[in-house]
């Protein structure tokens, strides 16, 4: 938890969520980008560095930008971003199981980085335009994913809690 100083310290920055959002995407593209032109040595480390900023990225999406979004009425999209981060998270394991020389790393690899480019692209056109013409307060959504960013960077990044169904996903069945 963060001291009454700390949690000032974050409040006094609070930015538009959907611009902290925006950040790590272009840090991920542009890991996507040195992995294409790194000397086999370096994958390892760049792949490293891009899995770790997504399982933190993801869980800030997944406990809080989604979830509002789910609740101002973007439940088919927020359902599909879900979707696709469970095959991130699945090709992120992957690549922890593999040697980062390996041919079938730099193909998994490869493709995630197709699969999140995609899903920043729609995400960005689609859900973003969505949270800012909705009433959720973006900047205090933002100082909540900073407080949020801040605990994941001190206590790791660790199994996420299932999310719940919905009343619509359960009316599917």
């Amino acid at each position: 938890m963060l001291n009454d100083d700390a949690e000032g310290d974050v409040l006094a920055e609070a930015v538009d969520a959907t611009d902290l959002l925006r950040e790590d995407h272009e840090a991920l593209k542009a890991l996507f980008d040195d992995f294409e032109t790194a000397e086999s040595g370096a994958r390892g480390e760049l792949a490293r560095r891009a899995t770790h900023l997504l399982k933190i990225h993801s869980a800030l999406e997944e406990e809080l930008f989604y979830p509002d979004l789910r609740d101002v009425g973007d439940r088919r999209t927020v359902a599909k971003a879900f979707a696709e981060h469970e095959l991130v998270e699945r090709l992120a394991a992957d690549l922890d199981r593999l040697d980062s020389e390996d041919e079938e790393f730099i193909a998994k690899f490869v493709l995630l980085a197709e699969v999140v480019r995609r899903h920043i692209d729609e995400e960005e056109e689609k859900l973003f335009s969505r949270a800012q013409t909705s009433r959720i307060d973006l900047e205090e959504l933002g100082a909540r994913m900073m407080r949020r960013r801040q605990e994941l960077e001190e206590n790791g990044v660790g199994e996420k809690p299932r999310r719940a169904k919905t009343r619509s996903s359960k009316a599917r069945r």
